[in-house]
């Protein structure tokens, strides 16, 4: 089953998540105000223990130099806002049985560092919530 809404112009995070008990949020980020909302949807689906969801960055391709940031910042379900349906359609699916996606776009996007990060996360298990580390490198790297 497939539901989708879209929070109404005056009303709350809060009140939005209240209402529709999502499973998955897809969180449009375009510009810097819309990662700080962003952000705070995402501290939010940390905190709701009654009716837990999981985010989606959509994310502008004009501010794709800021894939690397919100990689690092611990958000690991990110698409492009231009994505192609069945990209979406998985990232949700995916998303919404406990995985992780990101959309090719996004991934030949990522720096080689945090590819090779992102691999040890979605191997090691559930998503962490705090930043990623640069993790333990050798005097040659």
């Amino acid at each position: 089953m497939c539901f989708v809404d879209t929070k109404r112009k005056e009303e709350s995070l809060v009140d939005f998540i209240g209402r529709t008990l999502p499973t998955v949020v897809i969180c449009e980020v375009a510009n810097d105000a819309d990662l700080a909302v962003g952000r705070a949807v995402r501290r939010l689906s940390n905190a709701e223990r009654d009716s837990s969801f999981k985010v989606i960055y959509a994310v502008d391709p004009l501010i794709a130099r800021r894939i690397d940031e919100i990689y690092v910042d611990g958000m690991l379900n990110i698409v492009f806002t231009n994505d192609d349906d069945q990209q979406i359609y998985k990232a949700i699916s995916l998303v919404a049985q406990g995985g992780h996606y990101i959309s090719a776009a996004v991934f030949n996007s990522l720096s080689a560092l945090d590819i090779r990060s992102f691999h040890s996360l979605i191997n090691s298990g559930p998503e962490r919530i705090e930043r990623l580390s640069e993790g333990n490198l050798s005097a040659r790297e």
